[in-house]
């Protein structure tokens, strides 16, 4: 196909950890995430397009897709899939995964296909947010971050096969960061089940609504990576405020162990109280 534009449903895929593995392990890690991503989109019926990234990837859908099987069934079709492997992996092995999902025209140019929806996703599923809610969920296998345009047409118009906005949080890439502001909606998925993460790494700007309610607190850039073990920091609860949190580094991840409250970022929000870690629960 040459010089086409097109409208597709973008999907990025990037491998938590992947630099921690020597170069083996790295292909080991891509081929069964490919095979895994495979399988489930089989399993849901779909086909798309693989633009190889070196640790991920990003899948392109066509507009005849629908996109209410990409927004839930496949997330939970890959999670389900995930969860089977790691449980007989080494814990060094563990393949968890941040899934980005945007849309837009895509240009095809020779082999070539330029979009600024690709881009978009990118930044998306690159973003530090993501990381930071894997490391705060050790018992997740996939972070799932929808872009505003993408949770507005499904989620939050009762398209998404399901999902409902009280499953998401509401989340912003951070200062220094390509895109930094850019709102996207994040869910958690362990083994097929979804709950909106209790930890708002990245505080949403006031004004940005779940449903009936209003979440509102300062962006903030965080400085965990998923380089490393995934932390187990508490979750859960609802935002109870928002200002300084007392005892965190700038840009660290703080635990006050007395009130069960995170905070990640210096003048950050804090998240919920007497929490243990994030729980994923069938819904």
């Amino acid at each position: 196909m040459a010089n086409a534009e097109l409208p597709h449903t973008v999907v990025g895929l990037d491998i938590c950890g992947f630099s921690t593995h020597t170069t083996p392990g790295q292909g080991r890690l891509v081929d069964d995430l490919n095979a895994l991503f495979g399988e489930a989109c089989a399993t849901v019926g779909v086909s798309g397009l693989l633009r190889d990234s070196g640790d991920g990837g990003f899948w392109l859908f066509s507009a005849d897709v629908p996109r209410s099987r990409l927004v839930a069934r496949l997330p939970r079709e890959l999670s389900i899939g995930l969860n089977g492997r790691n449980r007989v992996a080494r814990p060094e092995y563990h393949l968890r995964v941040r899934m980005a999902i945007h849309h837009g025209v895509v240009w095809h140019h020779g082999t070539t296909v330029i979009s600024h929806a690709i881009n978009q996703t990118r930044r998306i599923v690159d973003g530090k947010v993501g990381r930071q809610l894997l490391n705060a969920a050790p018992d997740a296998d996939l972070v799932l971050l929808l872009s505003d345009d993408m949770f507005a047409g499904t989620v939050a118009d009762e398209l998404s096969g399901g999902l409902m906005p009280a499953d998401f949080t509401p989340v912003r890439l951070g200062p220094g960061e390509k895109g930094a502001g850019t709102l996207a909606w994040a869910c958690l998925w362990a083994n097929g089940s979804h709950t909106a993460p209790g930890v708002v790494s990245v505080a949403a700007q006031p004004g940005v609504s779940r449903g009936a309610e209003e979440v509102d607190g300062p962006s903030e850039d965080g400085d965990a990576t998923d380089d490393g073990p995934a932390g187990g920091g508490p979750a859960g609860g609802r935002p109870t405020g928002h200002g300084p949190a007392g005892g965190g580094a700038a840009g660290g991840i703080h635990a006050d162990n007395n009130h069960g409250v995170l905070a990640i970022g210096q003048n950050s929000t804090a998240i919920g109280t007497n929490s243990g870690n994030v729980n994923i629960s069938g819904r």
